[in-house]
């Protein structure tokens, strides 16, 4: 099967002069945005002079494509986009410290709530959007309850097993855990004594503990403990954690290297098993349900699949073909498993999500579509995937209902609920 489509052939268009006010939203009443953390300094005034005119330069460097805007001022904006994934980062005051009213940023993480009726997004990117949404599966018009308190993209989401709390982490460098059912409640914000960032969070299904990995460290916490508790530093380090099914471990995984610790005995050393074919970051992580497979994600483009009653054996590949964007494959930010195991999923960034039956390998996986995709996550009962994308003018959260044989996902936001894009992104200008 050829698991490739037309990618979107839209370019981003260059800002034009000023700042034209965005129409109003319709249908909607503005969202509750709980002012949770330290508050962002205020966004800087836009210019002023009405009329004036702006040039762009592109420019190539390497992997890296970047627009340089200049008006008669000077320059105004330097926005930068990584071709192997199509996203920017902004370095200039070209785009408010805050969206304005409508705008969505990209949706970098998703995580189901235990009920199976709330789906969490975590954003960030070009509008510098870094809240996070509370969306309600059942109705696709409602406002979300929105949680802002981060001050970079939000990567990283858990729910603990009685969906009581939910951690977050962020290119901010914390980890923030919010009171689901008191989202006006100040969060509990931790970091780590070497400023790095977290690199993925985890609860254990007992509900136990926390954990985040970091470039030179794992990070373990009792849950529920105070603000001020340490962390319990496991030696080692990982780029992505998971808990097995009966959370008597916890396995990391970094270029080289599958390593495991017993939560209970946080001092002692991993077990580490050597993943030679594992030479570039791991993005993803995950158990199977029965706890027998564990399965890794990386930007190489393949899913390496251990079977954890024969570890030491070569793991299975799942590789993926060139994208429609370059010869080489798409990156893997995420994997998920169905709660009845028998589905592996992964969202890859040829716009696509692959789904592949456990007990037939071998086959060609499903392909569905979802622009820049980049998360994925199961409800509890395994009826819905929820994936969240980058896209060009606002990331989307789509929720798959898994019982059609061509799904037709729920989309949030809904369309007709936030009509406002980015107008310099390609989106409908103001008159």
């Amino acid at each position: 099967m050829d698991d490739t489509q037309p990618a979107d052939a839209r370019d981003p268009q260059p800002p034009g002069a000023g700042w034209p006010a965005p129409p109003a939203p319709t249908a909607m009443p503005p969202p509750p945005v709980f002012g949770l953390g330290p508050a962002p300094l205020p966004p800087p005034a836009p210019p002023t002079s009405g009329g004036t005119s702006v040039r762009t330069v592109l420019i190539v460097v390497g992997a890296s494509l970047a627009l340089l805007c200049a008006c008669g001022a000077g320059v105004v904006g330097l926005i930068s986009w990584q071709l192997s994934q199509a996203v920017g980062s902004v370095f200039s005051h070209l785009v408010p410290a805050t969206p304005r009213p409508g705008e969505v940023g990209s949706v970098y993480a998703v995580a189901f709530a235990p009920d199976g009726n709330t789906v969490a997004a975590g954003y960030g990117g070009l509008v510098l959007d870094h809240m996070i949404r509370l969306w309600d599966v059942r109705d696709p018009h409602a406002a979300p309850v929105v949680l802002q308190g981060h001050t970079g993209t939000v990567d990283g989401l858990a729910f603990s097993p009685d969906g009581r709390t939910l951690a977050s982490v962020s290119e901010d460098r914390t980890l923030r855990l919010w009171t689901v059912r008191a989202p006006g409640t100040m969060p509990v914000i931790r970091t780590n004594a070497k400023g790095e960032r977290f690199n993925g969070v985890a609860f254990s299904p007992d509900g136990q503990w926390l954990a985040a990995g970091s470039w030179r460290g794992v990070h373990l916490w009792r849950a529920g403990a105070g603000a001020t508790a340490p962390a319990l530093d496991l030696s080692g380090s990982a780029q992505a954690v998971a808990f097995s099914p009966d959370s008597r471990t916890l396995a990391g995984a970094e270029q080289g290297q599958l390593q495991f610790w017993d939560p209970r005995d946080p001092q002692a050393s991993p077990t580490v098993v050597s993943a030679p074919g594992l030479t570039l970051p791991v993005t993803s992580l995950v158990y199977s349900p029965d706890g027998r497979h564990l399965a890794a994600a990386s930007p190489d483009g393949v899913v390496r699949l251990w079977d954890l009653t024969a570890l030491q054996a070569r793991p299975t590949m799942l590789r993926l073909p060139p994208s429609a964007y370059s010869r080489f494959p798409p990156d893997i930010p995420a994997l998920a498993f169905s709660p009845d195991g028998q589905t592996l999923v992964a969202a890859c960034s040829d716009d696509l999500l692959r789904l592949w039956d456990m007990r037939k390998l071998t086959a060609a996986p499903v392909i569905w579509p979802h622009q820049g995709a980049q998360s994925v996550a199961f409800s509890p009962d395994g009826a819905w995937l929820a994936s969240g994308g980058l896209g060009l003018s606002h990331g989307e959260v789509r929720v798959w209902p898994r019982a059609q044989a061509n799904p037709t996902p729920i989309v949030f936001p809904d369309p007709q609920t936030y009509p406002y894009q980015e107008p310099w992104l390609g989106g409908p200008s103001a008159p």
